[in-house]
């Protein structure tokens, strides 16, 4: 549970074992460099973050580096682990203000209320929801906003890595609607044996 943020002795009491894996051990100053005045790299297409908490506070400082992400993949929390972290709702808020729709939850991490264990195993789940993972995409709704090339490294991302067809072929049919792919795509893609996968 290594953060930029210190934990939330509170929150860490709610959940079974987590008053253990958020003790303090020491403290360290670190120097830190906003993503926007990271030298020498390019544009992003596709972001993951995953930081402890820290994750709002890269993007609203790497806005430039960001301005084409046509994908994130971001951890959330639904109960804050840290002092000051941004909830879900702040995340989420946050995105959509920047033109961002959430796509898809990737594994939704649940846990145990203390005290109440099941199985003898303070690990097995109960139905508290405690983080994910999301994809959030450029707001499909928008797609002429985007350029052909930022549409075509779009529907890779869609097909390749988010495993969503149908969002690969809304984006495909807009290359078509501009003339950029043959009006066969949507037959030729149904019919490919990798499609979806």
């Amino acid at each position: 549970m290594t953060s930029l943020f210190r934990p939330d002795k509170n929150a860490l009491k709610f959940f079974n074992g987590f008053e253990d894996f958020g003790k303090i051990y020491s403290i360290e100053r670190v120097k830190t460099t906003k993503l926007d005045d990271v030298s020498g790299l390019p544009l992003i297409d596709f972001a993951k973050l995953d930081i402890q908490g820290a994750e709002l506070t890269v993007l609203r400082h790497g806005s430039k580096k960001l301005k084409d992400c046509l994908a994130m993949q971001l951890e959330v929390s639904f109960v804050c682990l840290y002092e000051n972290q941004p909830s879900f709702g702040e995340m989420d808020m946050w995105m959509r203000s920047q033109g961002y729709l959430p796509h898809s939850f990737l594994e939704i991490k649940r846990w145990s209320i203390a005290p109440t264990i099941f199985d003898g195993n303070f690990r097995m789940p109960g139905n508290q929801l405690l983080e994910s993972d999301i994809i959030y995409v450029k707001n499909p709704l928008e797609l002429e906003e985007l350029s052909n090339l930022q549409l075509a490294k779009f529907a890779a991302l869609s097909h390749y890595c988010f495993k969503s067809p149908d969002l690969c072929m809304l984006i495909l049919l807009e290359l078509v609607r501009r003339g950029e792919l043959d009006g066969k795509v949507q037959e030729q893609y149904y019919n490919s044996p990798r499609q979806g996968s």
